[in-house]
């Protein structure tokens, strides 16, 4: 607050392009498909990124169980755990819910050259976050071209175009969270047109090149102002 806004500059969090490089290979996608039983044409929501309390995983089960009513989708949440969150009772809620055999919990550490291959697999990618700043895993989603659904809270709603390149909704709301996935899951075309606009801004505003011209700009106005 003691900064005047004159004197600051936002920088857009941009991409990890450089995951393009690791090209996803027939073997890789039957290996994991085995691995997390996935049935060909299968509706995949994939929430991809280290699992901490912060990010809302509770809630994203609650929704999901709502939307298992409607469709065959699974879920996947791959990432690794921190020690503040309680993975016993993450599964233990999953049970209670009766969805045990459609929820699948990758919990490695996952290399970077699965990413891609996993991020391949999902329909969406959902990040229901109860408190965030940035998000490096959504840019993630961007890469490769999936629809998002995000949470309205910390700096989310500054990178995802909403209805555009996907949806937000409100944190710790899974009727809202669940109603949105329902819609992708059941339009392949809204689906799809989001995620081609995803790869766009992939390319164009969370580009580190364009992102790079913006700083090379804003050292140039201070020097000669």
């Amino acid at each position: 607050p003691s900064v005047s806004m004159a004197r600051t500059y936002i920088i857009p969090h941009g991409n990890s392009g450089w995951l393009l490089n690791f090209k996803t290979q027939l073997e890789d996608v039957e290996r994991l498909k085995a691995q997390y039983k996935i049935n060909d044409g299968e509706p995949i929501i994939l929430f991809f990124g280290l699992l901490s309390p912060s990010k809302g995983l509770e809630d994203l089960i609650e929704a999901f169980a709502i939307v298992r009513k409607s469709c065959t989708a699974k879920l996947l949440i791959v990432g690794y755990p921190t020690k503040y969150i309680d993975m016993h009772a993450l599964t233990a809620r999953v049970v209670e819910l009766g969805i045990e055999d459609r929820v699948v919990f990758d919990t490695r550490y996952v290399p970077v050259e699965e990413i891609g291959t996993i991020i391949g697999l999902a329909t969406l990618l959902v990040y229901p976050y109860r408190s965030s700043t940035q998000s490096g895993a959504l840019q993630a989603a961007y890469i490769f071209g999936k629809p998002v659904i995000a949470t309205r809270i910390g700096g989310l709603p500054e990178a995802v175009e909403d209805e555009k390149n996907g949806f937000l909704v409100p944190p710790q709301s899974p009727g809202d969270l669940a109603e949105k996935m329902i819609l992708l899951i059941n339009n392949h075309v809204i689906a799809e047109n989001m995620g081609r606009h995803s790869k766009y801004l992939s390319e164009t505003r969370f580009s580190w090149h364009v992102i790079a011209r913006q700083i090379l700009e804003i050292y140039q106005e201070i020097i000669l102002r």
